[in-house]
C-alpha cells in the first residue's frame, strides 16, 4: 500500500505495518495512484505537479 500525506510524504508500507519515506516534498500531496501492472505509481500534489516512481519508491 502507499499513502501520501499532508506533511509531503510519501510512504510505501509492508503488510506488517512497517513503512518506508519515499519522498517528502515542501508542501502536501494529495494523490497517489498505481498503474494497473502495479510497476510504478504517480502522485499529485494540490499546484497539480505530478511525479513518477517505481513501485520500489525510486524516482522515475
Amino acid at each position: 500500500m502507499t499513502s501520501a500525506g499532508n506533511d509531503g510524504t510519501i510512504r510505501l508500507w509492508e503488510p506488517g505495518g512497517r513503512s518506508k519515506t519515499v519522498f517528502t516534498a515542501p508542501s502536501a500531496l494529495y494523490a497517489v495512484a498505481w498503474d494497473p501492472s502495479g510497476k510504478r505509481f504517480a502522485s499529485g500534489d494540490p499546484n497539480g505537479g505530478v511525479r513518477l516512481w517505481s513501485a520500489e519508491g525510486e524516482a522515475l
